[in-house]
């Protein structure tokens, strides 16, 4: 288990927020291991910009993604009237 992880479960906390840039190489084996911990995990960073990443990310179970503008992914998916 990660160092990051026994931490969190140590201290009694709910989950870890995750810098998005130490996902790049192995996100869903390192996400996974913070679910079979019970810890629910947000990731953050300049990363969480770019639509692919974000994708990537949610096909891996994250609890919640923080990023800059969110409301222009909004504007996007919304139809015309």
């Amino acid at each position: 288990m990660y160092l990051s992880a026994k931490l969190a479960i140590s201290e009694g906390l709910h989950g870890i927020s995750i810098f998005s840039g130490l996902l790049l190489d192995s996100a869903p084996e390192k996400i996974c291991a913070m679910k079979e911990a019970g810890l629910s995990t947000f990731i953050w960073g300049y990363h969480c910009c770019d639509p692919e990443f974000r994708m990537q990310m949610r096909n891996s179970f994250v609890d919640g993604l923080i990023y800059d503008k969110i409301y222009e992914e909004k504007l996007e998916k919304r139809k015309p009237l």
